[in-house]
């Protein structure tokens, strides 16, 4: 009788341990993300190649240092006590205070961090309709256009919001659902963290207006769609800036030094390679493969990233991030029965279950590998030798410190 109590002991542990084994096991979205992360830290000192980062730490320094908004120019010689309109504000705050406590390194750790669950959000919102596989190549493809423009500036603290009201959005007009109430708080952050809120805004005006001509439903489509636009509008006047910010970003994109001068701003150079080419390769071959005509609307705003990715090289990110949620409704069960009518392999069936959200055990587990991952990163901390800013790192700035960062950054001050 013993033997047999002690058996039966014996075999319930066994599923017992295999279920905490289990639960240990990340999912596609974590993984996906602790990729991302390892990448992003892999080149560290790449993420800080670029002059404006200066420009939004003095702007932070000087917010954190007086307790206000600066409504004119405190830095450029040349234009001084010019109006400046600072609509990246909580941005440029949140930077300055990491930077102020953990040097280049902070900065470097906040925005691997924000790449990486960018494209962990990313993939949680394609595998709604991708099977993994498909889902992974659409998210690796992303996260190559990402790449090209991953510097520590404001942009980067909103990629995340951005994957957020895009997909949600976009699962709501697929699901013929209302808009999410609560995506309104997040255009309140993002308006004041980086001016890519108003490509949020006229995402959410193209969905209503795709609602409005929807054939059934038309005027309780429209009715929900266009209240919530309205509503989001007055969400991103919740800003200090007030209308002043609602259209400063408009004011920048307009300057012709931003679209002659800046690289970011200028076409992509195909006589080098770029990972928009293998987008549009992909794109083209799909329609030319699949059979799968995309609803008119869908394919014009396609059409539309496509244009912005081509004409400035910063948008090829969008087109990396929105691209995918806009079509994965129509693509991805057409692709997934494809793969489905295929022979199952123990790959394919191991792949699925990574597509299942991860236990809290699991995430505790990538939480950790960050942190190990980030480690170097916080025992040998990133020095510039003769760096400005790392030199008055701890003194309160002064009119004209800008200037003291390289050129470009003051071309940018006088610019403003």
């Amino acid at each position: 009788m013993q033997r047999c109590v002690a058996f039966g002991a014996q075999s319930n542990s066994e599923p017992d341990s295999l279920s905490l084994w289990r639960r240990m096991v990340p999912s596609w979205p974590l993984l996906v993300a602790l990729a991302a992360l390892a990448r992003a830290l892999a080149q560290p000192t790449a993420l800080l190649n670029d002059p404006d980062t200066y420009l939004h730490i003095a702007a932070g320094r000087w917010m954190l240092t007086y307790l206000a908004l600066p409504v004119q120019d405190p830095f450029s010689h040349s234009l001084s006590g010019a109006t400046w309109v600072l609509h990246e504000w909580l941005a440029e705050i949140v930077l300055a205070a990491v930077f102020s406590a953990a040097g280049w390194s902070g900065l470097v750790l906040v925005g691997a961090a924000s790449f990486a669950i960018t494209m962990g959000l990313l993939t949680r919102f394609l595998l709604r309709y991708f099977e993994p596989f498909s889902a992974l190549i659409a998210v690796t493809l992303g996260a190559a256009l990402v790449l090209g423009h991953l510097l520590v500036r404001p942009h980067l603290l909103a990629l995340p919001l951005l994957v957020i009201w895009s997909g949600e959005l976009f699962a709501a007009r697929d699901a013929g659902s209302a808009p999410p109430g609560w995506l309104l708080p997040v255009m309140v952050l993002w308006a004041n963290l980086h001016g890519s809120f108003m490509f949020g805004l006229a995402l959410a005006a193209f969905l209503a207006a795709e609602a409005m001509l929807a054939p059934e439903r038309r005027a309780h489509e429209a009715r929900r769609w266009a209240g919530f636009s309205l509503l989001a509008f007055a969400a991103a006047l919740l800003t200090p800036n007030g209308m002043a910010g609602f259209f400063e970003p408009l004011r920048l994109m307009a300057m012709p030094a931003l679209q002659e001068s800046f690289g970011e701003w200028l076409s992509p150079n195909f006589q080098t390679f770029q990972p928009l080419e293998i987008w549009l390769l992909g794109i083209i071959a799909l329609g030319f493969t699949i059979g799968v005509r995309l609803p008119l609307s869908r394919l014009l705003l396609l059409l539309a990233l496509c244009h912005m990715a081509l004409g400035h090289a910063r948008h090829a990110e969008l087109l990396g991030l929105v691209g995918p949620l806009a079509v994965a409704a129509t693509l991805g069960p057409p692709i997934a029965a494809r793969i489905r009518s295929m022979p199952v392999s123990a790959l394919s069936r191991g792949a699925v279950r990574l597509a299942v959200p991860a236990a809290p055990p699991a995430v505790k587990l990538v939480i950790a590998i960050s942190f190990v991952i980030s480690l170097p990163l916080l025992l040998w901390p990133i020095e510039r030798a003769g760096d400005p800013v790392t030199r008055r790192r701890h003194s309160p700035p002064q009119r004209g410190w800008g200037l003291m960062a390289p050129s470009l950054t003051a071309k940018a001050l006088a610019a403003i």
